[in-house]
């Protein structure tokens, strides 16, 4: 009589037999199974932490686009700036509590702009960032400049 032999069959009833060996073991005892090195799927632990990982990545996702959105509207104020649509005293106004949220602007204020106020650091902001915008055009940067020097001079 021929016997018909699956491939496999074996080592799938070996495997499951040692599984609930393992989980067995891990019910009845389980400090002396994690000293044996025996608890090898420490799911409840494993869950805590991608749920942990999730929450983070939740959290800098949401601060990066808010400083994407920060960044976007400094752009749309400075660029009215540049084009003379509104003042340096307006755009400092409008600036002043988006750079507030920053962290360390403050300290920057005083140590990179030595602006003796956090509207006069959104001014010198607002300058910084005008500059850069005309960088390519020399000759209308030194206008825009100047005239925003002299705003700024005058800025209470």
């Amino acid at each position: 009589m021929m016997t018909v032999r699956r491939t496999g069959t074996a080592s799938a009833a070996t495997l499951s037999v040692l599984v609930s060996v393992l989980a067995t073991v891990h019910t009845l005892a389980p400090d002396w199974s994690r000293k044996l090195g025996l608890d090898v799927w420490n799911f409840t632990a494993l869950l805590e932490q991608k749920r942990r990982s999730d929450a983070e990545q939740a959290r800098l996702e949401a601060a990066c686009e808010q400083t994407a959105r920060r960044i976007e509207a400094c752009g749309h104020i400075v660029a009215r700036l540049v084009e003379g649509r509104t003042t340096l005293s307006q755009a400092a106004e409008e600036l002043q509590p988006l750079l507030a949220t920053v962290p360390g602007f403050e300290t920057n204020v005083l140590l990179h702009y030595q602006a003796p106020t956090m509207r006069h650091g959104a001014a010198r902001y607002a300058i910084h960032r005008a500059a850069q915008i005309l960088h390519l055009d020399p000759t209308r940067k030194a206008e825009v400049l100047r005239r925003l020097e002299a705003e700024y001079a005058a800025l209470e």
